[in-house]
């Protein structure tokens, strides 16, 4: 079996080559980094150039004031946690294992290629000894002398589930941990198809279902005006609708066509998911509803006053999730007044208001 991990790794090979093979190795690249866009694609590969330790990191706050323009990037992509994530006390900031086929660096390609290596153990590993835990000291065997490089592997690896299925204490900081494999690495071919299947979820489908959608709508509505967006055509759409995630355009566009369609509970529990998908966004996926309004409200985003509105809608969203409400034309009309109103302002105001408050002069001290 080849080391895990090798220095001499791709000695000779351009860095073009290099992000070839990396296209090779993990599909939807292309697809994930044009969802995401330039700006946080630049994001991601600073904080990446900026880390050190294990696992590897940066200070958080230090890389802020250093990329203040990069500020709301940051905390969109935190706020959702699958590329860039941050430690229990907030201090912190890393990439994760799946930014790394979309930062492209030669050191991000070198990791990719020691991921597939260990994947490949893994699978070895697992047809032999099934659910017997296996160290990280094992693991590093197959490193040759780099045992800090098959750590950060181990680092990375772990933010992707499929191959594990539970671990001991500190793993893989900690050399004398174990991991118990999951039978699922038998299932997918390489560790490339493990994070492309989360691409595919998140962004890939997404983006075919938003098309997918409004070309449904556009064929069935007959351009008639009583969904959440007006008419078929995009350049109709509210200015926050580009601001959007696809994976959020998507979400929306079954509101609409299931508003269009006199639907009532499907959109009602659509506009919960929605209002909750906006929540993470902007303040992070930990704690229950309560929890993320009321960071929601602290954040700014929100007065008390709406917030209690928002959560007069989220109510109604939870009883047609548990309680099979189907709410009246006017109640549901309601709710989708509130949620536009949220989204109009989150995506446009608050930016615009951020821009106000840089532009307008301090008041003068009196002397």
């Amino acid at each position: 079996m080849e080391h895990l991990c090798n220095d001499e790794s791709g000695v000779g090979i351009s860095h073009q080559e290099k992000k070839v093979k990396m296209h090779l190795l993990v599909p939807h690249i292309d697809e994930v980094k044009d969802s995401l866009g330039e700006t946080a694609i630049q994001a991601l590969s600073l904080v990446f150039d900026n880390s050190n330790g294990m696992p590897p990191s940066t200070p958080s706050a230090r890389f802020r004031a250093d990329h203040p323009e990069l500020m709301d990037r940051l905390d969109r992509l935190a706020g959702e946690g699958l590329f860039l994530k941050r430690d229990n006390g907030h201090t912190s900031y890393r990439v994760s294992g799946f930014a790394l086929p979309l930062i492209g660096s030669p050191h991000a390609a070198q990791l990719l290629e020691c991921m597939s290596t260990a994947y490949e153990y893994l699978k070895i590993y697992y047809k032999e000894h099934l659910r017997e835990p296996l160290s990280v000291r094992e693991l590093i065997k197959f490193s040759g002398s780099n045992s800090e490089l098959a750590q950060e592997v181990l680092c990375y690896m772990y933010d992707v589930d499929g191959w594990s299925a539970g671990s001991s204490h500190a793993f893989p900081t900690d050399s004398d941990s174990t991991v118990i494999i999951n039978e699922q690495v038998l299932t997918y071919s390489s560790f490339g198809n493990l994070l492309a299947r989360v691409y595919e979820w998140n962004y890939v489908n997404p983006k075919h279902k938003t098309t997918a959608t409004s070309n449904l709508f556009a064929q069935t509505s007959g351009g008639q005006s009583h969904g959440f967006l007006n008419g078929t055509n995009a350049s109709n759409y509210p200015e926050w609708y580009e601001e959007l995630d696809d994976k959020k355009k998507a979400l929306l566009n079954e509101i609409d066509f299931s508003l269009h369609n006199d639907l009532s509970a499907l959109p009602m529990m659509g506009l919960r998911a929605l209002l909750e998908s906006v929540m993470v966004e902007r303040v992070g996926d930990s704690g229950g509803f309560e929890v993320k309004l009321k960071r929601f409200e602290e954040n700014g985003y929100v007065t008390p006053l709406h917030a209690d509105v928002i959560r007069k809608v989220l109510d109604a969203g939870h009883a047609s999730m548990h309680r099979t409400y189907f709410p009246s034309v006017g109640d549901l009309d309601t709710c989708v007044d509130v949620v536009k109103h949220l989204l109009h302002g989150v995506y446009v105001l608050h930016p615009k208001v951020q821009g106000l408050a840089a532009n307008t002069p301090p008041r003068q001290k009196s002397q």
